[in-house]
């Protein structure tokens, strides 16, 4: 069987996080068998550890482990709050040039378009969208709904969303009309983000007329931001393009920190008949 070479598992995390571990529990210590038997006799301070030497930015609370007599009911963190996008994103360490300049996204089109954003301006450009979508009202609960194709503003629109404590939905454009309306309609989305066309197979595609129908059968739906030409919006939904959202002007978006078991997006997948259960 394989094994890392000794100078490889050394800088393992792995590694790093066993001797933290032996640290914190001398039960702990004696590889990675002593290791997996403390986390099971031991899960609280086992998932305490993990999270202190993870790093991860929010409150873990008073609670490690609630346990139950069901493994799937067992609740870690029960009362703790974080926020995905922040730990994602980790705003605190952009004063650090190196970290804010180095790479975050890039992404690539079959015409060979390539966008890269660094991490300082992923950052800008996710509060300027989470500035807009607070403005209209969205927070903790709040559906954001996008038929995008795999692109930066997915991305963007996807941490936004949970900047402010919303919850993601998304669909690939190739999704068809029925199977859109299927899982956007029973999720009562307040906001669509949607583009104008896309390209396949060396083509363009106009999606203005189908997201218009889309919208139209959306009754939450109260705000739909564009990418590229503007659709015909139905009545009573504020139609605004995503190239006319102002920078986020009172600066970096504050991360809504929220319980740890709110959801925080919704998966879709295509090919699956009828409405998703």
């Amino acid at each position: 069987p394989w094994s890392p070479s000794p100078a490889a598992g050394a800088r393992a995390a792995m590694t790093a996080f066993a001797a933290d571990g032996a640290r914190r529990h001398p039960g702990a210590a004696g590889g990675a068998r002593a290791l997996h038997a403390w986390s099971v006799a031991h899960p609280g301070p086992f998932w305490r550890a993990v999270w202190d030497f993870c790093g991860v930015e929010g409150d873990p609370g008073a609670t490690d482990v609630a346990a139950a007599r069901e493994c799937r009911d067992w609740r870690f963190f029960p009362d703790g709050r974080l926020n995905y996008a922040e730990n994602l994103l980790r705003p605190a360490r952009l004063d650090d040039p190196g970290f804010a300049a180095s790479p975050a996204l890039e992404c690539h089109d079959e015409s060979g378009f390539v966008a890269r954003l660094s991490r300082l301006e992923l950052w800008r450009e996710v509060c300027r969208l989470a500035a807009f979508l607070a403005e209209r009202g969205v927070g903790e609960g709040t559906r954001v709904a996008a038929v995008l194709p795999n692109r930066a503003e997915a991305v963007i629109g996807m941490l936004a969303t949970a900047l402010v404590g919303g919850i993601w939905s998304g669909c690939s454009p190739d999704f068809g009309d029925a199977a859109l309306l299927d899982r956007f309609g029973q999720i009562g989305p307040q906001v669509l983000i949607t583009p104008d066309r896309v390209r396949y197979k060396g083509k363009w595609h106009d999606l203005r007329g189908r997201m218009a129908d889309l919208a139209g059968r959306l009754p939450t739906l109260a705000d739909w931001i564009h990418l590229g030409a503007a659709p015909a919006a139905p009545a009573g939904v504020r139609l605004v393009s995503w190239e006319d959202i102002p920078a986020a002007s009172a600066g970096p978006v504050a991360p809504r920190r929220i319980p740890i078991a709110t959801p925080m997006a919704m998966l879709n997948t295509n090919g699956t008949p009828g409405p998703p259960t």
